[in-house]
């Protein structure tokens, strides 16, 4: 489940930095912030009603532009059932 956050490096080839799960960028991953960027996003959700409450005040990755664009570069990082396909109820 996505909110079961660690602070997991895995290197990507479709990226020039590793991905993590720390999606504001802010040095953690916690379920607060960076668990529901990913879940938001998952649900379709864009603009503010992404980021407004779920970016940490220390965040280097804040906009919904930045974050949708390092989620959706990232996103078959996120099929952690491992079917082929990223849905916000089952990843």
């Amino acid at each position: 489940m996505i909110l079961m956050l660690g602070l997991v490096a895995v290197s990507g080839a479709n990226t020039e930095e590793a991905f993590t799960l720390d999606v504001d960028d802010d040095g953690i991953a916690t379920a607060l912030t960076d668990g529901l960027l990913i879940l938001r996003h998952q649900f379709g959700f864009d603009g503010l009603s992404l980021t407004s409450g779920a970016v940490s005040s220390s965040a280097k990755r804040y906009s919904a532009e930045e974050v949708s664009s390092y989620l959706a570069e990232n996103a078959s990082r996120l099929d952690i059932d491992g079917s082929g396909e990223v849905t916000a109820l089952t990843d």
